[in-house]
């Protein structure tokens, strides 16, 4: 009668000594973050209306965002690996700093054809939308509100709901993702009161697929450098209330004619420090 509990307890004994032998082990190497660098901009053009004319009333416009931020001082960084789990962190708080400048050209073309006044009759105000004007516009410089560049491990064969990142899961790659943190630019253009606006929920990052086993087999003193670019672009045809496309990874629209383009690139550098 006690030859079943003592089998079944010996069994139960086998299979926690496999699970601990086929657990992998946690492997930790520290390194410093030397240097980084971001380097980004959204350039846009903007016509509304799809047959400009003498007689039309109507804007063109276009302008450009530029944000450049760089790190404030070397940072420690910790690589922790446990069979397929690769983390990649800063051991303390890491500083970035620097600013964003935009500016913008907006020329409104009002109708060269009369519609009131002599024999017309008198003008009367209309109750439509009014344009601004670049005298309401407020541009400029603005330092950002810290910055960060985030530095992610993805292992081959990790999934995603995102289907322009799934394809790259077929291969271990870093994808390096800023986060400017830039304040508003409330009015000023494209985002001003009316304005045609930016793109939003699209955040672009730079995929590197070499440097993920470099930092992986990286030696004390060995220095490996992260640098890429990215661009992507965004499209409202004119008339299209829908918030328009985004453009394929590594694609700009030609920013000219009816509608709204935006263009928006990415250059990024790191360079971590295999310490121990």
């Amino acid at each position: 009668m006690l030859l079943r509990p003592i089998v079944i307890a010996l069994v139960g004994l086998a299979v926690l000594a496999s699970a601990a032998a086929a657990k992998p082990s946690l492997t930790q190497r520290n390194f410093e973050l030397l240097k980084g660098s971001v380097h980004q901009t959204v350039s846009w053009h903007y016509l509304d209306t799809d047959a400009p004319g003498a007689c039309r009333d109507y804007v063109d416009a276009s302008g450009k965002e530029a944000i450049d931020y760089a790190l404030v001082r070397p940072t420690p960084y910790s690589l922790l690996t446990m069979g397929k789990q690769v983390a990649l962190a800063p051991k303390q708080l890491e500083r970035y700093a620097g600013e964003v400048t935009r500016t913008a050209s907006w020329r409104p073309h009002p109708s060269e054809c009369g519609t009131c006044g002599g024999e017309l009759g008198d003008c009367v105000p209309t109750d439509g939308p009014q344009r601004p004007t670049a005298a309401n516009f407020d541009c400029g410089t603005r330092k950002l509100i810290a910055p960060q560049l985030h530095t992610v491990l993805y292992p081959k064969g990790r999934t995603s709901d995102d289907d322009l990142l799934a394809p790259l899961l077929e291969r271990d790659f870093v994808s390096l993702e800023p986060v400017p943190n830039a304040p508003r630019f409330a009015e000023c253009p494209p985002t001003q009161t009316g304005g045609p606006g930016l793109p939003t929920g699209r955040t672009l990052g730079v995929a590197l697929f070499a440097e993920y086993r470099q930092l992986l087999r990286a030696k004390p003193g060995t220095t490996v450098t992260l640098k890429g670019d990215a661009k992507i672009g965004h499209v409202i045809p004119f008339g299209d209330h829908g918030g328009g496309d985004y453009t394929k990874y590594g694609t700009c629209p030609a920013l000219s004619g009816p509608g709204r383009q935006v263009c928006e690139t990415l250059n990024v550098e790191l360079a971590f420090k295999r310490v121990r």
